[in-house]
């Protein structure tokens, strides 16, 4: 899997399993709760700072995706190599990285 075939972020709620895809060619616009049953998805912080609050799950998703973005550019011409993401949906190659360790 090559980092330009990171197309989205898929977000699936544990209770009604609506599912979403957030592009990743555009900034995300991620909620905090499931726009179909209302439940939470991430926990908020209270910024005692600010006196506001926030989602840091939301922040680093955001950041996830903005960085996906930058290294996707056309015109990107520092990035020689192939990167590619190591995904493992096997459980069993799970053990075995974590054996070979």
């Amino acid at each position: 899997m090559d980092l330009r075939d990171v197309a989205g972020l898929e977000i699936e709620c544990p209770e009604c399993g609506l599912k979403i895809i957030f592009p990743t060619d555009k900034p995300l616009k991620l909620t905090p709760g499931c726009p179909h049953c209302n439940v939470k998805w991430f926990d908020e912080l209270d910024d005692k700072m600010t006196g506001s609050r926030r989602y840091p799950a939301l922040d680093s998703f955001k950041e996830i995706i903005a960085h996906l973005r930058a290294l996707n550019l056309e015109d990107r011409t520092d990035i020689h190599a192939r990167v590619r993401f190591h995904i493992t949906n096997d459980p069993s190659e799970e053990k075995d990285v974590k054996n070979e360790k």
